[in-house]
């Protein structure tokens, strides 16, 4: 599934099924999980994972905005809005945080080094490289997460 789909875009598809769909024709264990946690949160939160997008919006502070394809940047002349759109390495850190059942704010302790394995990961060969960036930050695992805690 990794390879077809981005973590932020799953996030913003799943927002966009439940607008679309109140009920489920054909209920699921996913749908109904779906469901029962967006009863107990808006998604304000994930606002602070979004990216500046200073760019795009003139805005100085993080927004979680649904962008269009990655495959529309490959077209684009100026770097700084591949950047924005490119900016989502911080929930993929969220995600694995979650994943190995720590506290958010644990991630300020360790999020330089887990970037720094992302990055080194990646191996972007230009400006319109996003898969390589994308294969970087899905290379980070919640045990690269528990190892970069006991360094």
């Amino acid at each position: 599934m990794w390879d077809a789909i981005t973590l932020p875009d799953l996030f913003a598809l799943g927002g966009r099924y439940l607008e679309r769909f109140p009920s489920d024709a054909w209920p699921s264990a996913t749908a109904s999980a779906l469901r029962q946690i967006s009863l107990h949160n808006d998604g304000a939160r994930l606002l602070w994972l979004g990216a500046i997008p200073y760019r795009s919006s003139g805005c100085s502070h993080p927004h979680w905005l649904a962008l269009p394809p990655y495959e529309e940047y490959e077209h684009r002349f100026f770097p700084a809005e591949n950047a924005e759109r490119w900016a989502e390495l911080k929930i993929y850190l969220a995600f694995q945080m979650d994943q190995a059942g720590g506290e958010p704010g644990a991630l300020s302790g360790v999020a330089e080094t887990l970037a720094a394995k992302a990055f080194r990961s990646a191996q972007v060969a230009d400006f319109h490289d996003w898969r390589s960036l994308l294969t970087g930050y899905a290379s980070l695992t919640s045990s690269d997460l528990k190892r970069a805690w006991q360094k």
